[in-house]
C-alpha cells in the first residue's frame, strides 16, 4: 500500500530513494561547462611546476640587495633577459641581475624578484640584456628573500583538486585545462518529458475560447528542468480520458527516464492520473503531500523510471517542481545539493493565522542596509496565481499549526534565487 498525505521531508526522501544511479559519459572539455564531474581529479604535477616570477622586474640574489635604499641604492649588472616561456641561460653570481617577465622561470642563483617600479635601468645601445652589461639600480627591496611563486605554491602533486559531483564552471574548466584534460568524465543528463492534462487547456499559440486557458504549466516546468540540466521535451496536451492518458504515459516511459505531468492528481471526478498510473502497472510511491500549495501530487515508479504527477494549479506545480523534481534531476546528475538548505531571515510583516498544513509562501528576500537577510511574503498566495512567481525569489516556510508569525520574527526561508541588494520595507 502506498503512503498518503506525507510530510515534505518524507516526500523528498522517497523521491531520492527511488532515483536511479547516475550514468557517466566522456565529453570534450569545450562541451563540459554546466555538466557535473563524475570522477575526482588528482593533481599529477605541482602548480606551478617551476619557480617563476609573478611580475615584470629583475631576478636578483637577496644577499646582494638587502641593504638597498633610496638614499643608498645598489647597482647590479644585467646579464640576461628571460621572457615567459623561455628557460634561463645564466646562473646568477655576485653582483648580477636578470630582467624577467611575468610567468618566466626563476634563474639559478636568484632567490628574489624586484619589481620594475623599484629599479632604475641604465641601458646600453642594445635593446635586450643578454650579457650586455647594462646596469640596474635597486632602491627598494622586500624584507626577506622571495617575492616569487614557488613550486607547488598553488597546488601540490597528489592533491585532490576537484571532487566528483561538482558543477563544471569556467574556473573548473581552467583547472581541468591546466592538468591536460582535453576530455572529461561527466554524469549524463537525465531525459524527461512534461505534459499537461485537462480538457480546458489549449496550446500556447492558440486563441482560447470561453472556458479555455492556454497551457502555461508544460513550458514552465520544462524550463525549470532544462535549467537544472535535464534534456527535456514538451508533450502534447492530453484530454481527461484514461485511455488517452495511459497510451501517452506508456509511449513516454519507453523513451524517457522521467515523466512529469500536471493536472488530474486531486480528488475530483476528472482527476484520474493516480488510477491511470496504477492501470499501466506503475507502483504508486505516495499520493498527496502535507503542504500548501501543492497538496495534490502523486509519484510512481515504472521499471526504473519515475512518474511525477503535479497539481494543475500553476504556482502549486512550480513550487512542487522546485522542491521535489529538482531533487530528482540533480541526483540523476550525481549532484549532492539536491535539497535547498533553508536559511534564516527576518520577517518584515505579519503572516496570517496558522493552518493544519506546512505552508510555503512566495516571497521577496533582500539584504537590508545593515547587511541582514529580510523577507516579505507577497500579497497573493492562491495556488492558481502564477504572476507573482516572477517577483518571488524565496519561499517562506510556515510550519503546520504554528502560531501567527509577526513582523520581526525569525523564519526559515528557501532561496530560489540570490537575494536582492535593496531592503524591503525594513
Amino acid at each position: 500500500m502506498y503512503k498518503q498525505y506525507i510530510s515534505v521531508d518524507e516526500a523528498l526522501q522517497e523521491i531520492i530513494n527511488h532515483t536511479p544511479r547516475a550514468n557517466t559519459e566522456i565529453v570534450p572539455l569545450d562541451q563540459a561547462v554546466g555538466r557535473v564531474l563524475a570522477r575526482d581529479v588528482v593533481a599529477d604535477t605541482p602548480v606551478p611546476s617551476f619557480a617563476k616570477s609573478p611580475l615584470d622586474g629583475f631576478a636578483v640574489r637577496f644577499e646582494d640587495v638587502k641593504t638597498a635604499t633610496k638614499e643608498n641604492p645598489v647597482a647590479l649588472t644585467v646579464v640576461e633577459e628571460i621572457p615567459a616561456g623561455h628557460l634561463p641561460k645564466v646562473t646568477l653570481t655576485l653582483g648580477q641581475a636578470a630582467r624577467i617577465m611575468t610567468g618566466a622561470p626563476l634563474p639559478e642563483g636568484a632567490d628574489t624578484i624586484i619589481k620594475f617600479e623599484d629599479t632604475s635601468l641604465v641601458m646600453s645601445e642594445k635593446q635586450h640584456y643578454e650579457a650586455c652589461g647594462d646596469k640596474v639600480t635597486i632602491f627598494n627591496v622586500p624584507k626577506s628573500a622571495g617575492n616569487y611563486a614557488e613550486i607547488g605554491e598553488d597546488i601540490n602533486k597528489g592533491d585532490v583538486i576537484l571532487n566528483a559531483g561538482c558543477v563544471i564552471e569556467p574556473a573548473v574548466i581552467a583547472v581541468l585545462a591546466t592538468f591536460g584534460y582535453a576530455h572529461v568524465a561527466v554524469y549524463t543528463r537525465p531525459s524527461a518529458i512534461v505534459f499537461a492534462s485537462g480538457d480546458e487547456l489549449v496550446n500556447v499559440d492558440d486563441d482560447p475560447m470561453p472556458g479555455k486557458i492556454r497551457n502555461s504549466n508544460s513550458p514552465s516546468i520544462a524550463a525549470q528542468l532544462q535549467l537544472w540540466g535535464a534534456n527535456v521535451d514538451v508533450g502534447k496536451i492530453v484530454q481527461d480520458q484514461e485511455e488517452i492518458i495511459a497510451a501517452t504515459l506508456i509511449h513516454a516511459l519507453q523513451r524517457y527516464q522521467l515523466v512529469v505531468t500536471t493536472g488530474g492528481v486531486s480528488v475530483g471526478d476528472y482527476d484520474v492520473m493516480k488510477d491511470v498510473f496504477q492501470k499501466i502497472g506503475a507502483e504508486i510511491i505516495f499520493w498527496r503531500v502535507n503542504m500548501r500549495p501543492g497538496t495534490p501530487m502523486v509519484v510512481a515508479k515504472w521499471d526504473d523510471k519515475l512518474i511525477i504527477g503535479l497539481s494543475g494549479n500553476p504556482s502549486a506545480a512550480y513550487i512542487s517542481c522546485e522542491l521535489f523534481v529538482r531533487a530528482y534531476v540533480y541526483k540523476m546528475q550525481g549532484r549532492f545539493d539536491f535539497w535547498r538548505e533553508p536559511v534564516t531571515a527576518t520577517l518584515v510583516e505579519d503572516v496570517g493565522k496558522a493552518v493544519n498544513q506546512d505552508r510555503y509562501l512566495r516571497a521577496v528576500a533582500n539584504i537590508n542596509q545593515a547587511g541582514n537577510l529580510v523577507v516579505k511574503p507577497l500579497a497573493k498566495q492562491k495556488s492558481g496565481i502564477l504572476g507573482n512567481m516572477i517577483d518571488a525569489n524565496a519561499l517562506v516556510y510556515v510550519p503546520a499549526d504554528d502560531n501567527k508569525i509577526y513582523k520581526g520574527d525569525q523564519v526559515k526561508v528557501i532561496l530560489l534565487k540570490a537575494p536582492k541588494g535593496e531592503s524591503v520595507n525594513d
